[in-house]
């Protein structure tokens, strides 16, 4: 079940035990891929006080052509997205997609 389905029922979970974990493990656990705003996957490494803005590792360039979805290899850097106004996580990778750029990060070492 992911966290919006939470948040949406009401009366189903303990507020303050739903607020708890929610500041533990965030919106974006440590290990989710994520596609940025920028055009970059990234994989979360850690959570700040904005739950919507966690630290990520940037791995991996996302570019579009014709419908497809290709991933271009970059300098790995680490960012903090609460420090970075401009940047915002766009959506959460699936597994089929996590595991797709996981294949070419070890395919590319």
């Amino acid at each position: 079940m992911c966290i919006r389905d939470r948040l949406s029922m009401k009366g189903k979970f303990d507020p303050e035990l739903l607020s708890t974990f929610l500041h533990f493990n965030g919106i974006y656990p440590a290990g989710t891929w994520v596609e940025l705003s920028s055009g970059y996957a990234a994989r979360v490494e850690s959570q700040t006080d904005s739950l919507l803005r966690p630290v990520v590792h940037v791995e991996k360039a996302v570019v579009r052509e014709r419908g497809e979805v290709k991933l271009e290899s970059i300098a790995p850097a680490v960012r903090d997205l609460s420090e970075d106004e401009h940047v915002t996580v766009t959506r959460w990778l699936g597994h089929s997609e996590a595991a797709a750029i996981e294949a070419a990060t070890i395919e590319a070492a």
